[in-house]
């Protein structure tokens, strides 16, 4: 071997390692990394599934907020954080916070789910999109609003209040 060889395989491969291995073992990793995620994923997904529905009962509700969430959505990062701090002040006021986790793209028992808290036509209108709440009418199905990132918290409880304000009338 000349002296350039040993510099290119050194520059491949560490300490001499073959550069085939050294995919390998990259390759390797990657793939126990990403099904550790996948696991973890749908142990989360599960645990949400648990937790997704925050407010009164159903009979007792008239505005229903739907969050539209993943775990790799950036503005859901900065939405959700947001919306939990406003959802306090509406403890006991007739709206039921629910939140669809679409991390793995699954959405099964949403739609019975949509079809028990009134909002089915938001849910086929919007499944499987991240990154935003609709308010619902629980009554009629129609979207009074949508919530983004873009909403600061003062915003997100003034477009709450005049949701409940509309459709109670």
């Amino acid at each position: 071997m000349t002296q350039t060889d040993h510099r290119e395989s050194d520059q491949a491969g560490r300490a001499g390692e073959k550069p085939s291995r050294r995919r390998f073992v990259v390759l390797g990793a990657a793939a126990l990394t990403g099904a550790a995620l996948w696991q973890g994923a749908k142990r989360v997904r599960a645990g949400a599934a648990e937790r997704q529905i925050v407010g009164p009962a159903s009979a007792q509700t008239d505005l229903v907020a739907v969050t539209f969430a993943s775990a790799w959505c950036g503005p859901c990062k900065i939405l959700q954080p947001r919306l939990a701090a406003v959802r306090p002040d509406f403890a006991d006021r007739p709206v039921r916070f629910v939140t669809l986790d679409f991390t793995m793209g699954e959405s099964a028992g949403y739609a019975d789910l949509a079809q028990t808290e009134g909002f089915t036509q938001a849910y086929r209108r919007y499944e499987g999109a991240t990154g935003f709440t609709v308010l619902v009418n629980r009554h009629t199905g129609d979207v009074v609003d949508v919530l983004t990132a873009d909403h600061s918290r003062d915003t997100m409880r003034t477009a709450l209040n005049k949701a409940l304000h509309q459709v109670q009338v």
